[in-house]
């Protein structure tokens, strides 16, 4: 197997000599996501080239597994004519999940030049809302009438043209009434009628559930896919594991932004936007933390005269600082995974509260204690050890509760909870953390 450098240095050779035929079979003998990584490296113009000379086919198969701002650029540039009859080849909701990203504008053009069916497939999934399962849902599936025998149901699989099957779906007018694996049916006498070895006890999902917790379903039950439904229980699309994967994917790479402040855009627009527009996207949240910055400056102007006493005060800020914000940050990753995976029940907030406050009292103590002994001992100040060993114990204890506070009250006011590990959380934790230093300082030293 090649690198994806020496595929691109193939590739070139090929297009530079014009081995037009030698070109197209490289690319029918490689595997679409190896190719996509290979013309990654290639320069516009040679993409192009590649995308010229391959069959459609196969260039429906490697379009989904190219980064979209590469993509974008091969939509400038190559007819639209041309673009139709790839997106024609694709599974639909490949299609679908490409054009969404395009300018309305280019979809309805691409729509208009598509054959009539395959168009009418990618604009029922674009009609559903994004990121439910409706968006996400193959059309692609293997579905048999509930009074067929097994005999006839294994003939009809010899001779579908449906090349992942994970499960028979089966129904009677379109309507899902039982599913079979392909162990149960090999197994079944030929004679049997399906609905008596279906299944009934179905895992499904209507058609406006959100994708997350569709990811969840599936893995909680084990599932290689599962059916999507109409309200009406019409069978109309299955999400598969590898759009679970997807799925699971996107949603992690989404919280991790959030988490550093930038959710709410895609990876494509972070890694190539132009400077000025890359400063746009990350500067809003960083305001925030501006903004709380100034408001714990001010909290520290407010107890000058108890910093002006004992300046010693000032060595410790950072570290009673750093450690609420590592255990806040903890305890709101935390929260805010166990939402995403649904093994946080949000009905169960006092549960969860009450027991991040025991961890953060135990935390703040050990940590309290620690801290407390290494000032007095360093500045052999009593009260000093006192203050900082208490402010440590409280801004720990704090940031725990907060860190699984805001997760939830976000989740509850209809936000992406992995927004609560962000700056905001930062900001909390720098201004009670500062007011309980300086506030305790006062009370004990002064």
């Amino acid at each position: 197997m090649h690198t994806p450098e020496e595929n691109a240095k193939i590739i070139r050779s090929y297009i530079f000599h014009n081995e037009k035929d030698k070109l197209a079979q490289f690319a029918e003998d490689n595997h679409p996501a190896d190719l996509a990584d290979a013309i990654s490296d290639l320069p516009r113009k040679e993409r192009i080239s590649f995308f010229s000379i391959i069959s459609p086919e196969k260039a429906a198969l490697i379009l989904p597994e190219i980064e979209p701002v590469l993509r974008k650029e091969l939509f400038e540039e190559i007819e639209e004519t041309f673009l139709s009859r790839i997106l024609e080849k694709m599974y639909a909701h490949d299609a679908a999940n490409i054009l969404e990203k395009l300018p309305e504008k280019w979809t309805q053009q691409l729509l208009d030049f598509m054959k009539h069916e395959e168009a009418e497939n990618v604009a029922k999934l674009l009609g559903y809302k994004e990121n439910t399962a409706g968006r996400i849902m193959t059309l692609d599936f293997f579905h048999l009438p509930s009074k067929m025998s097994v005999g006839e149901a294994i003939e009809e699989l010899r001779k579908t043209d449906i090349h992942h099957i994970s499960y028979i779906y089966i129904v009677d007018d379109s309507y899902l009434i039982g599913v079979l694996s392909l162990r149960a049916l090999i197994a079944a006498t030929p004679d049997t009628r399906l609905y008596a070895i279906a299944n009934k006890d179905i895992v499904r999902v209507t058609v406006d559930v959100d994708q997350e917790e569709v990811a969840n379903l599936v893995r909680k039950y084990n599932l290689r896919a599962i059916p999507v439904v109409l309200r009406t229980n019409k069978l109309v699309g299955i999400v598969t594991l590898d759009d679970i994967l997807d799925i699971v994917s996107e949603e992690a790479s989404e919280d991790i932004y959030y988490m550093a402040g930038v959710g709410g855009v895609n990876e494509d627009e972070l890694l190539h936007h132009s400077i000025p527009n890359a400063v746009h996207l990350r500067l809003p949240i960083l305001i925030i933390c501006l903004i709380g910055g100034t408001v714990a400056a001010g909290i520290i102007g407010v107890f000058e005269d108890t910093l002006a006493a004992l300046v010693i005060l000032a060595a410790f800020i950072p570290v009673i600082m750093d450690m609420g914000g590592n255990v806040g940050t903890q305890s709101s990753t935390i929260v805010t995974r166990g939402l995403a995976t649904g093994s946080v029940d949000i009905r169960a907030v006092w549960s969860l509260l009450w027991r991040e406050l025991r961890i953060g009292v135990l935390i703040g103590a050990i940590s309290g204690v620690a801290v407390g002994i290494i000032a007095q001992i360093w500045k052999g100040i009593p009260d000093l050890g006192i203050v900082v060993g208490i402010s440590m114990i409280v801004t720990i204890t704090v940031a725990a509760v907060a860190g699984a506070f805001f997760p939830i009250f976000f989740q509850r006011i209809g936000v992406d909870p992995a927004i609560a590990s962000g700056p905001v959380i930062t900001s909390v934790k720098d201004i009670t953390g500062l007011l309980i230093y300086f506030s305790t300082a006062t009370l004990l030293i002064l």
